[in-house]
């Protein structure tokens, strides 16, 4: 009787496990199932995404200057008064260092809108690389008439460029002022310490030029342009 029971148990326990496992099974199936569909999704959309073409400010940005030329104005073609256009394009004419057709878009751009100051830094620069001065100032100057203030990253630059101008049209006292505004910003630059020690040389400020001569020769002891600067200046005060 022991052993009819002890088997009636068994069974009953038998029938109870067995289905429960199966839905189990079915259950981890159907997780997993389901799991597998959801990264099989993400990963086509990420495929589509990653297949469909780039526009010409990411092309711009992955470097690919000479593709964002060709998108942008294929784009430019559509929608002709979309100032951005003629921004990037300016910006990929510049890292090509084709000056003249980033004057010439800049141009285009400026027509559409004349106070968007990333069009005027670019015509200015244009120029500047073309060594047409003259027209650089006018721009550089107007750049840091509308844009001037403490957080502008790009001023000391600006400044920089337009002092060259000056220096390059022979304006020395220009020059002076424009690179004593980038000597405020970057006191250590020792490019801008010895251009500002020679123009206060054909300035005749000698005292002003010697102590550019010493800042260079601080920073660069063995700089020869400096070294003999300042023998010049001493000998002649």
């Amino acid at each position: 009787m022991k052993r009819i029971l002890i088997f009636v148990f068994l069974m009953f326990f038998t029938f109870i496990l067995f289905p429960q496992d199966a839905t189990t099974d079915k259950s981890a199936n159907q997780q997993s199932s389901s799991a597998a569909s959801q990264i099989k999704e993400e990963v086509k959309v990420q495929n589509e995404e990653s297949q469909k073409p780039k526009n010409g400010w990411e092309l711009y940005l992955d470097g690919r200057f000479n593709d964002s030329i060709k998108m942008l104005i294929e784009e430019k073609k559509t929608f002709p008064d979309r100032v951005n256009i003629y921004v990037i394009l300016g910006w990929n004419y510049y890292y090509l260092k084709r000056y003249k057709e980033m004057e010439n878009i800049s141009l285009e751009g400026i027509k559409l809108a004349p106070n968007d100051m990333r069009i005027v830094k670019n015509l200015a620069e244009a120029y500047y690389f073309q060594s047409m001065f003259m027209e650089a100032v006018s721009y550089f100057e107007r750049y840091i008439k509308n844009k001037f203030n403490e957080n502008d990253s790009y001023i000391s630059t600006a400044y920089n460029y337009l002092g060259n101008c000056y220096y390059n049209m022979k304006l020395y006292r220009k020059a002076d002022t424009a690179l004593s505004t980038v000597n405020y910003y970057k006191p250590r630059d020792l490019r801008i310490n010895l251009i500002l020690a020679d123009i206060n040389e054909k300035l005749n400020e000698k005292e002003k030029a010697r102590k550019f001569y010493e800042t260079v020769l601080a920073l660069d002891p063995s700089n020869t342009q400096a070294q003999d600067g300042l023998k010049r200046v001493k000998n002649t005060q």
